[in-house]
């Protein structure tokens, strides 16, 4: 059975891929939907949850028409106070993103885009490699009433691996931001990787100045939390898996893992 916010999630992803149908080389899903796309199987009896959804530009594929943020207004879609975050009436939200690495204005917080209103979207870090590894799906809607099926870019379980560290390292240390699900998102995605293989592509992707910083961090920091069972990530992780695998399982798992995906980056 899937979770009713996750079906509205993917409602409010449809529509706005749909509003943006003329930009569609340019976007990328990122985000947990991504990863459950990526990673269907996890936990046997846990449904994937989440109640947004999150794409990326490539600034380099976008063009300046038609302009993003009248698009996404035409839609249903309004801005919040924060750029790039659209809310429909409902009050669900998508986020529209560009890597930090790749944004014409890196330090500020709104992403400027030529042709394209200011607040359309925000610069975040860690989707730098989504740029390069992706590759197209056709996704559903998860309401057995909405028939539509969009293709779209979704990011490679490699490439989520690297957002989603960096998104729970930014949290860590700010309690109301530190979400076990996201922890149980990097063991999901961990679990899923062809390590080797994943490896190498990452190891590949770090010749690109804007990825290899965001790369070497991500993994630098999962090396170093965990080398210990009570650091803040790992202790995230068995929150996020509690009831369905036990402390040792889950903490077994992210330092093993963990070893071999760094080791297979450093050896590629």
């Amino acid at each position: 059975m899937v979770e009713q916010g996750y079906v509205v999630a993917r409602k409010v992803l449809l529509d706005a891929v749909e509003a943006l149908q003329d930009h569609n080389e340019s976007l990328i899903l990122v985000g947990s939907q991504a990863v459950y796309l990526r990673s269907p199987e996890f936990y046997q009896g846990v449904d994937a949850y989440t109640t947004d959804a999150d794409l990326a530009i490539d600034p380099e594929l976008l063009g300046t028409d038609p302009e993003l943020a009248s698009r996404l207004e035409a839609a249903g879609f309004s801005i919040e106070q924060n750029s790039g975050h659209w809310v429909n009436a409902m009050d669900i939200a998508v986020d529209i993103m560009v890597p930090e690495g790749v944004s014409s204005t890196p330090t500020k917080r709104s992403a400027r885009l030529d042709g394209h209103s200011p607040t359309a979207a925000r610069n975040a870090r860690g989707l730098e490699p989504c740029m390069r590894l992706n590759t197209r799906m056709n996704i559903v809607a998860l309401d057995p009433q909405d028939t539509r099926t969009v293709s779209l870019k979704v990011a490679n379980n490699e490439a989520l691996l690297v957002a989603k560290v960096i998104k729970v390292k930014e949290r860590i240390g700010h309690p109301k931001r530190e979400l076990p699900k996201d922890a149980s998102d990097v063991l999901r995605i961990l679990r899923q990787l062809d390590i080797v293989n994943a490896g190498a592509n990452l190891r590949q992707e770090a010749e690109h100045p804007e990825s290899s910083v965001v790369i070497d961090e991500a993994l630098d920091f999962l090396l170093a939390q965990v080398a210990d069972d009570y650091t803040p990530l790992m202790q995230l992780v068995v929150k996020g898996t509690s009831g369905v695998e036990t402390e040792q399982i889950a903490t077994v798992s992210m330092k093993t893992l963990v070893a071999r995906i760094h080791e297979a980056y450093r050896s590629a």
